[in-house]
């Protein structure tokens, strides 16, 4: 399946700069690119409590597994389908990543 595409536009100066950070790396502007973002992503769902959101509405059926892996990531999503499964709530499921 082929990934899917965007194009940014980034700031002359943050071109250079993450171009500057791959060469040291010794990756890809691409792939440092998508290091940054999933990070970023990772953390914005934490400290805006999306994960234990997306893990509430996974529990009452408004999302499904796959919206909620995405969210969450691949392995907050299997424990949450396991606790579902069990009846767990969000918030006392979420204590297990803590």
């Amino acid at each position: 399946m082929p990934k899917p595409k965007a194009q940014i536009f980034l700031k002359q100066d943050i071109a250079e700069r993450i171009d500057a950070i791959a060469k040291m790396a010794k990756k890809s502007r691409n792939a440092l690119i998508n290091e940054f973002f999933e990070s970023y992503l990772d953390k914005a769902v934490e400290d805006l409590a999306l994960d234990e959101e997306a893990i509430r509405l996974y529990i009452s059926g408004a999302i499904d597994e796959k919206q909620l892996a995405l969210i969450v990531g691949k392995e907050k999503a299997e424990a949450a389908k396991v606790g579902k499964r069990i009846g767990a709530k969000s918030k006392d499921f979420l204590k297990t990543f803590q």
